[in-house]
């Protein structure tokens, strides 16, 4: 059942205004901007201090090289079969 009494839902309803409440808002997204710009330039001067390093020198470069080579080799032999599985074949044919 509801009530008609003149009292406000909680204690002070109503007793803060829009404007009051909105640039109290305002102020809080002022100050935490601010502390995010804060928190940015200080992650930047942390990060600008170290010196950049080199990257890493690839030690077995051939290895790296002859299993891509392989995996291509690999995809290509598949979307063959793939291909030749479409026509109802299964090897190449010279037409």
């Amino acid at each position: 059942m509801a009530t008609t009494t003149a009292l406000p839902p909680y204690p002070g309803h109503g007793s803060v205004t829009r404007r009051q409440r909105d640039s109290a808002e305002l102020e809080r997204i002022k100050i935490r901007a601010q502390e995010r710009k804060r928190r940015i330039d200080s992650r930047v001067e942390r990060l600008s201090d170290i010196h950049r390093l080199p990257p890493l020198p690839v030690y077995d470069r051939g290895v790296l090289e002859a299993h891509r080579a392989a995996k291509i080799g690999r995809a290509r032999q598949e979307e063959l079969a793939n291909r030749l599985a479409l026509l109802g074949r299964t090897t190449r044919t010279r037409s």
